[in-house]
């Protein structure tokens, strides 16, 4: 496959960072997303590919650090992009073919009582093309999620019921473009294995998504008030530099700029104990961006030095 190289300008760069890959709170994250962008030839900036961060939080009261896997999404106009430049690809001869069932019907869960979609694609192999069908369900990929509501004393707690994510609206409007779109992502992977293996439709995502729990889109809500409330996404940092000027960091990349000025003066305890007393602020707001990576450094790095500032005094002694 002979992908095209995209050069992005620093704007474009900045951009794609802060829309399509919003999710990679961490650089290694982004820079992952970009290079795998790079690599299968597809354009963030077309809405061919973004990035979406899950996120699997430890049990309450684990010591375990919550872990995150990016999951680069394909949009459809980027897998039919990616099918049509291996030469190898034709779409399907006909429509997409539905099942459906009366019994499952329900207003909030399965508005039109969908079973199934059945979607194909035609592949060129050993000189000869291929129909390769695949289906994929309901049940399987609808973005359904447990209802919240609020008690008399204003908390919000389960309800007991279902309903589809009603930040998915596209399944509730469109269920049966959104089902197809499932299953001719199936068609293409099993068709064309090297070109979709690690990468996953936008549709059959959405469920994965919508399995956030309340309290992570409460979180989420609060964090984007938060950053809101102190005016931005950077943060303005002081290095240490002798004459050296304030430089505004992102926030998503703090954390490893931090780690990284630790490691250089790892033999100064005073030093990193200096920068944590010049940008306190900084390091508060950062607290509202990212809590978890806030605690690391905490812990990681200036719980440590404080440590080491006390051994050496009383080494001294």
């Amino acid at each position: 496959m002979n992908a095209t190289v995209t050069v992005y300008t620093n704007q474009q760069v900045d951009l794609i960072r802060r829309t399509v890959a919003r999710s990679c709170e961490h650089i290694d994250e982004f820079e992952l997303f970009m290079n795998i962008a790079r690599m299968r030839g597809l354009c963030p900036l077309k809405n061919q590919i973004y990035a979406f961060v899950s996120v699997n939080k430890p049990k309450k009261g684990s010591a375990e650090k919550p872990r995150r896997q990016l999951l680069p999404i394909i949009s459809i106009d980027g897998q039919r992009s990616l099918a049509a430049r291996t030469k190898n690809y034709k779409a399907d001869d006909h429509v997409p073919r539905f099942v459906y069932d009366e019994s499952l019907k329900n207003p909030d869960t399965n508005p039109l009582g969908l079973v199934s979609s059945e979607v194909g694609v035609f592949a060129y192999i050993h000189g000869d093309w291929h129909h390769h069908p695949a289906i994929a369900y309901w049940d399987e990929f609808a973005p359904i999620v447990e209802d919240w509501a609020e008690d008399a004393n204003g908390k919000y707690k389960p309800s007991g019921k279902s309903r589809l994510d009603p930040r998915k609206k596209l399944w509730r409007t469109s269920p049966r473009v959104m089902l197809g779109k499932c299953a001719e992502m199936q068609a293409l992977r099993a068709s064309f294995p090297d070109e979709y293996g690690g990468l996953y439709g936008e549709a059959e995502m959405d469920r994965t998504e919508s399995q956030q729990t309340f309290t992570d889109i409460v979180e989420a809500a609060g964090r984007e008030r938060r950053m809101t409330a102190i005016g931005g996404s950077k943060a303005i940092i002081d290095w240490m530099i002798p004459g050296g000027e304030l430089q505004p960091v992102d926030y998503g990349n703090l954390a490893a700029k931090i780690e990284q000025f630790a490691a250089e003066n790892a033999q100064e305890p005073e030093t990193i104990i200096a920068f944590r007393e010049r940008n306190r602020h900084a390091l508060r707001e950062l607290w509202a961006y990212n809590k978890t990576d806030a605690i690391e450094l905490n812990k990681m790095i200036f719980e440590p030095a404080e440590k080491a500032l006390v051994e050496r005094s009383s080494a001294e002694c």
